[in-house]
């Protein structure tokens, strides 16, 4: 049986408690919801400079300014629990007594960056 809203639910339960003189909990017999940590509305405040970047991005792209600053927050999120995995295994990795000695960490930089 489907319910249109709680408050039908609520008042099913309310007509078999009166019916069967035993009490149902609704919870009992719904799915458990488990709360969901949301920003319900915000506002970011740019500089006016920021914002006709923002908003010539925009129009270059033929997409929304909201859409260019979602993907930029979603990137900048992305990039950030990446770094701290990465400084997480380093820092695992110096616990175990893995390093490079000095020599080896120059080869590599000098491998990647060309003078």
């Amino acid at each position: 049986m489907e319910y249109s809203s709680l408050d039908d639910e609520r008042r099913l339960c309310a007509a078999r408690q009166d019916k069967e003189g035993s009490p149902e909990s609704i919870n009992s017999r719904l799915t458990p919801v488990f709360p969901r940590h949301t920003l319900k509305g915000m506002e970011v405040d740019f500089t006016p400079d920021l914002q006709a970047k923002i908003t010539r991005l925009a129009a270059e792209q033929g997409r929304d300014t909201k859409a260019i600053v979602r993907e930029a927050v979603e990137r900048f999120v992305d990039y950030d629990e990446w770094f701290l995995r990465e400084v997480e295994k380093g820092l695992a990795a110096a616990d175990r007594g893995e390093f490079m000695e000095h020599d080896d960490v120059s080869k590599l930089i000098d491998s990647r960056y060309p003078a």
